[in-house]
């Protein structure tokens, strides 16, 4: 075991935490569904926590500050702890060299704890942070145990606390640029109350209107259960020493002197401190259990104050804990590795902060999937984030469409219960020419029925406070606020309350355009409709055909024509600049758009609609009319690259990407899959579509050159024509257009043996274009000129020019490869090549990029190993192993993940816990050796859903449900090596978040072995008389009637 770092009983554990690689993590954010969260961030260093706070980063109670800063800072800003003992004043956690100290990190996934053990004093500390789980404030809570490890009675003095507060209502930013004014602001309420409420006298904006603040931070604490008075006052305790560094009034004074001095409680930003003075005998303990936290009125925390007895911090460590041990359930799993077990929850839970957890709230007319705890990721590492973490009741956030796309996927795995919802609403920001918004925000709804007469019903009294909420746009988290802000008790709990408000509704998906279109957001969503398909397979008609309210996000910008897109440098080189019109005035003004969510309309002002088929199906048509030049990749053309925002430069360069044509592929796949198997539907499709859709099909054997340029001019008239709306739905029959989807498939396949043949050994993912033969456009005044403000330029031929090999397209090509003698070659290869780290064993977004022009974007400027440029992401590395297993390379895949999940990492090279993902691992061509094999950016990453998908297929195989004899059939056929058995020859693992699935293999044979097969089956203890688990029982086990399933296996 590593003597610094080890994993223990669902802990992780750093031995003197402070002296190892930084690193910076956070804690959940989740305070329950009727709990108000806060942000918390944490380093090792100092006492752990370095910044605080309520929503965002403009709601700091201890300064938000980046990673680099907070190693610097976090030791002198942040929480501190002096103790005074026979004259002497030691500062616990604070810099000591003293061999005889010991130090101590304890992660769990709810909580983080330090301990400073100091035999020389002989003392222990303990330092516990959790935040505050089902209350009406937001709060963090800090535990502190201070021991006597001595054999005699001693007497000592400690203060404890933070030694900075910000009142709500002061930014981030303000804070660190005129912190200097904004203490003037700055007022300290109710230290006669024995707490500290922090707030601003007035609102700070230099505005005609001022307004009084009512909402604020605080602080209270409690010794051996007591409440204790607060010092707020810096100067109190360290005098004339601004730097934090020496506690000189403590020194020099007594606790009991300071405390009965005058503190100032404005015009300057406060301290909170706990002071104590006593005596331990041997062994002896004394406790300081403090709350600092965030309330819209002090009445609220006062309020808060009256419940908290003896026993309240020990119940709410409990509380936090369940809070987030329910959303782990659905990955409980028991295997011969416990930190394998271990590390897929903390990758639910992580998949949960990003992507949110489907809660369901249940109506007499339908569900509906209602995500919470869902924020984008933003951290200390990812500084450049803006998250937002809504404090109210069943919060939810905001999040990138990509993101929460990917982080959705196993939803259905985890709640049977969500169904399409995922589905609906990812497809629905589709577009009619195949983008999407950049922006997703969480759920609203407003109430169809009659709002007063629902609310005289169930709010009696209350009514006319409730009308307001529930007569305009409104989430659960509103009604509960404002139940909450007013007092209001109800006679029926919150499910009945829900069942009331939801059973007329309308949900309305909040979305805005964001800044640009990245050309991989939509190869997420065939995810989200194949697991879909996975759980219901007896209900695919009705889920690509006969729901027909599919709608169209309606953006308000524009993507230019080919025309105003291509121009000149000065330099003479031929470019793709200026490609989006990000605000389209004309219209925007013609269509009243509105900030937000809008959609397609037709011609009578209602909202078009199709089927999923349909937006499937415009999708593909949509990018086949965007393939490159040479008929290969799907261009870049609307100004922005794939999930590697580091390439920016490549649409500039005509740049295109083979990973997209692999995945519209997938997607022409489906279709086809699902016109043979259901032939006679209709379809209901954009008027203006038809003759788009018929033009492509008429050019589609054209030389790629050819088809390049007729696409992109019927594309062009196709937006054109769409600018400002559509004019009706047309329906077509499906077998009109089987032909054409079985052409499509054709291209396609065509294209990726092409592309294949571009490198006999490694795919490559982006090839750009150089423009060797081109004009000039002129007119009757001369050169003519794009919107960019340079030459426009019309192309007439293209030299392609690939770039090093990238992971993605091979990560990619497996999941739709199924040539297994190319794709071992091609996994060989990929070991063989510069993409493989030989001295980490592990893999890197791309080989060497020096030769590459600086063109392609940022990447090129970043160090070797760092960020996106050759190191190993985990989200593309995990997405190649999810590849492996897709392909049916299952022996590849299991000799990769020794070195390749980071739970089977070397943590003392990790430099963090190897329960937590990063975004991207140091690699060994780092030009800083200390660096190698390290992770950095915690956690919050597409790496998490890529791991929850390589665990379902570990533990149930491609297709968990399948029509088997036109009957539902239970398909379990998990992909697990022997060695994954533990000493019972058992893997368990749990089936929907409803039945516990029970392997037994005591054969010595891999699940996927040849020789092996079923040979029995025990439903809930009785065994079935039958191979297969099919029709009702099925049912009954997709429905949750079932509680445990044993499958045991035997040698054929």
């Amino acid at each position: 075991m590593n003597e610094k770092y080890y994993f223990d009983d669902k802990t992780f554990v750093i031995q003197d935490y402070n002296k190892q690689k930084p690193f910076a993590s956070f804690l959940p954010g989740i305070a329950g569904k009727k709990g108000i969260p806060m942000w918390c961030f944490y380093v090792n260093r100092g006492q752990a926590v370095s910044s605080f706070g309520l929503r965002d980063k403009n709601g700091p109670i201890l300064e938000f500050s980046p990673a680099n800063t907070a190693y610097q800072n976090t030791d002198r800003i942040g929480f501190r702890t002096f103790v005074k003992l026979d004259g002497t004043v030691i500062e616990v956690f604070g810099h000591n060299d003293d061999v005889s100290v010991n130090r101590v990190m304890n992660i769990t996934k709810e909580a983080v704890e330090i301990v400073e053990t100091n035999q020389t004093h002989q003392f222990q500390m303990t330092v516990r942070y959790f935040t505050l789980p089902n209350e009406g404030v937001a709060g963090l809570i800090r535990r502190v145990t201070f021991t006597d490890l001595s054999d005699t009675t001693r007497a000592f003095e400690i203060a404890d606390g933070v030694n900075q507060l910000i009142p709500l209502g002061i930014s981030n930013a303000v804070y660190k640029e005129m912190s200097n004014l904004f203490r003037s602001f700055v007022e300290v309420q109710h230290l006669e109350d024995q707490y500290a409420y922090l707030k601003v006298k007035a609102s700070t904006g230099d505005t005609a209107e001022v307004k009084q603040v009512e909402e604020g931070s605080f602080y209270v604490s409690y010794v051996n259960g007591i409440q204790q008075a607060p010092l707020i006052d810096k100067a109190l305790l360290y005098e004339h020493d601004t730097s934090f560094t020496t506690p000189y009034g403590f020194i020099q004074s007594s606790v009991r002197d300071i405390m009965a001095s005058p503190q100032v409680d404005q015009n300057k930003f406060p301290c909170g401190f706990t002071l104590y003075q006593g005596t331990l005998s041997a062994g002896e303990t004394v406790r300081i259990d403090t709350l600092i936290g965030a309330a819209k009125t002090d009445c609220l925390v006062e309020q808060l104050l009256s419940t908290i007895d003896s026993s309240y911090f020990d119940r709410k460590q409990e509380e936090n804990k369940q809070v987030i041990d329910e959303l782990l359930t659905p990955v409980a799993t028991k295997s011969a590795f416990p930190i394998f077990d271990e590390y897929v929850k903390q990758n639910q839970l992580d998949n949960v902060l990003r992507g949110g957890y489907p809660f369901i709230l249940e109506s007499k007319n339908k569900d509906y999937t209602y995500h919470l705890y869902s924020r984008k990721h933003g951290d200390l590492e990812r500084d450049y984030n803006f998250f937002v973490i809504e404090p109210e009741f069943y919060s939810q956030g905001n999040a990138n469409f990509r993101d929460v796309c990917q982080n959705r996927r196993n939803d259905v795995y985890f709640e049977p219960r969500v169904y399409d919802a995922n589905v609906h609403m990812f497809a629905s920001l589709i577009q009619h020419d195949g983008y999407n918004p950049l922006s997703v925000m969480g759920l609203k709804f407003t109430y169809t029925g009659d709002v007063n007469r629902l609310c005289k019903d169930v709010f009696k009294e209350h009514a006319d406070l409730m009308v307001p909420i529930l007569s305009g746009l409104f989430s659960p988290g509103d009604v509960m606020n404002a139940l909450r802000m007013n007092d209001i008790e109800l006679d029926m709990d919150d499910a009945t309350l829900f069942e009331h408000i939801m059973s007329d509704v309308e949900v309305h998906y909040q979305s805005a355009f964001g800044e640009g279109y990245w050309i991989d957001h939509f190869t997420y969503i065939l995810d989200l409709v194949e697991n879909t398909i996975n759980v219901y397979p007896d209900r695919l008609e009705e889920l690509v055909f006969k729901r027909q309210d599919y709608r169209f996000f309606l953006s308000p910008a524009t993507v230019y024509p080919k025309t105003e897109k291509m121009v000149q440098r000065s330099d003479g080189a031929v470019r793709q600049y200026g490609a989006i019109n990000h605000y389209d005035k004309e219209k925007v003004h013609r269509l009243e758009l509105q900030e937000g969510t809008n959609w397609m309309k037709n011609q009578h002002g209602h909202p078009v609609e199709t089927n999923l088929f349909g937006k499937l199906f415009m999708l593909v048509v949509n990018k086949i009319s965007q393939l490159d030049p040479y008929g290969l990749g799907i261009e870049m053309e609307a100004d922005k690259p794939g999930w590697n925002d580091a390439m920016n430069g490549l649409p500039g360069l005509f740049g295109s990407g083979t990973s997209e044509t692999f995945e519209i592929l997938r997607v022409a796949r489906f279709l086809q899959s699902v016109l043979e198997d259901q032939p006679q539907q209709e379809i209901p499709l954009i008027a203006e579509f038809v003759p788009f859709m018929k033009a492509i099909e008429k050019v589609l054997d054209e030389s790629p050159m050819d088809y390049w340029h007729a696409t992109n001019d019927i594309r062009d008239a196709y937006m054109k024509e769409t600018r400002f709306g559509a004019s009706e739905t047309v329906t077509v029959h499906s077998q009109d257009i089987t032909s054409f989807v079985h052409r499509i498939v054709q291209k396609l396949e065509n294209a990726v043996e092409q592309i294949k043949a571009l490198d006999a050994e490694i795919v490559p993912t982006f090839l750009t274009y150089e423009a060797t033969e081109f004009e000039v456009v002129q007119n009757e005044q001369g050169i003519v000129y794009t919107h960019y403000g340079m030459p426009k330029v019309h192309v007439n031929a293209f030299e392609l020019q690939s770039l090093p090999a990238f992971l993605e397209a091979p990560a990619r090509l497996l999941k739709i490869s199924t040539d297994t003698t190319f794709n071992k070659q091609m996994v060989q290869s990929i070991k063989q090549s510069g993409v493989y780290d030989a001295t980490l064993k592990m893999y890197k977004t791309s080989d060497d990029l020096t030769d590459a022009s600086f063109e392609i974007g940022r990447i090129k400027a970043f160090s070797k190993g760092w960020l996106e440029r050759e190191s190993n992401f985990l989200h593309m590395t995990y997405k190649y192993l999810y590849g492996l297993l897709k392909s049916g390379l299952y022996d590849e895949f299991y000799q990769e993940i020794e070195t390749n999940l980071v739970c089977f990492m070397d943590p003392e090279v990790y430099g963090r816990s190897t329960l937590e993902n990063s975004s991207f691992i140091a690699t060994s061509n780092n030009p800083d050796p200390a660096l190698h094999g390290q992770g950095f950016v915690a956690r919050l990453s597409g790496s998490t859903a890529e791991m929850l998908s390589i665990w379902s297929y570990m533990m149930m195989g491609p297709h968990p449900f399948i029509m088997d004899d036109n009957k539902l059939t239970l398909n379990l056929k998990p992909v697990l090596q022997q060695e994954w058995f533990d000493d019972q020859h058992q893997v368990q693992f749990r089936l929907l978040n409803q039945v516990t699935v029970t392997y037994v293999n005591e054969t010595g044979l891999a699940t996927y072995d040849d020789n092996i097969m079923i040979d029995k089956i025990l439903v809930d203890g009785v065994q079935l008389n039958q191979p297969k688990i099919q029709g009702n029982l099925a049912q009954q086990v997709r429905n949750g009637d079932i509680n445990t399933i044993t499958i045991y296996w035997k040698k054929q």
